[in-house]
């Protein structure tokens, strides 16, 4: 059976379809949430049809926090075209947790920058929950951080990364999402490089995702994902924070959607079925 997956997260809505542990994802998309996820849940699936019109899904797996927003459980035709179909709906952090444990068994600490929080995840070998760490207090320590600045800079998250990677760090004092802009506008001033600038913005963003999420992360590689596990020159100022290797794992967008598709099949199939 194939399953269609949604993660709809606060900045972007990731959607999958599933054909089993063997075969796997078959088929992706990822479309700007902008706060409208039942748009945003209508686009992911209209692009999953568009790739792969041959497959009809026969469950719907949904995580994130825009899940809650999606209002009643989706079945019908005319919402998002996927016909009568069955929905469930799963905790974001269990299948994160689960989607790793199957795209890269070995590893077993999981940070995750998201739009509007961090979460850094302890797992065992079978994907199951040890310990967890959410910051959803500062926006410092996520992804619309980087966001507003990307804004300031007038460009878009890869060519932040680009002008960071040619920068030296600049020491920033104040890492508070409301008054960066204003010291960068004091820095600017000094004479200070627009990437000596972004350099030390990733290198205080690194600094600061350690002092939240520290404690969950001992001397094992550490899994990075969220949008932010696209820019190459974070992760390397993320590891040098962390002081351990921080890996990318495949298909790191989709790894919540594809632990919801995973949980969604094991509730669905037959005991007998889970052998494979």
């Amino acid at each position: 059976m194939f399953i269609a997956a949604l993660d709809v997260g606060s900045v972007a809505t990731k959607a999958i379809l599933w054909a089993g542990r063997e075969a796997g994802m078959v088929a992706s998309s990822l479309v700007p949430s902008a706060w409208r996820p039942r748009a945003a849940a209508r686009e992911a699936l209209k692009r999953l049809r568009a790739a792969r019109p041959d497959i009809r899904p026969g469950l719907l797996a949904l995580t994130g926090y825009g899940r809650r927003l999606l209002g009643d459980e989706p079945t019908a035709e005319d919402d998002f075209g996927l016909g009568q179909i069955r929905s469930l709906s799963f905790n974001e952090i269990s299948a994160l947790a689960r989607g790793l444990n199957l795209a890269a068994p070995e590893l077993r600490l999981i940070l995750d920058v998201g739009g509007q929080d961090s979460k850094a995840l302890a797992i065992d070998e079978n994907g199951r929950l040890l310990d967890f760490m959410l910051n959803d207090k500062c926006a410092a320590g996520a992804g619309a951080f980087i966001d507003g600045l990307c804004q300031s800079f007038d460009l878009d998250h890869q060519g932040f990364d680009a002008l960071a990677g040619r920068g030296r760090p600049v020491p920033l004092s104040s890492m508070c999402a409301v008054f960066a802009q204003t010291e960068l506008v004091a820095q600017i001033a000094k004479g200070v490089s627009r990437a000596d600038l972004a350099a030390g913005i990733m290198a205080s963003l690194a600094a600061r995702l350690k002092a939240q999420c520290g404690r969950i992360f001992t001397q094992s590689p550490v899994a990075l994902t969220g949008g932010l596990s696209r820019l190459p020159v974070f992760v390397d100022y993320l590891a040098k924070s962390l002081g351990v290797p921080v890996i990318v794992p495949p298909q790191a967008p989709y790894l919540a959607a594809l632990g919801a598709a995973l949980m969604a099949w094991e509730q669905d199939s037959p005991p007998i079925d889970r052998q494979f």
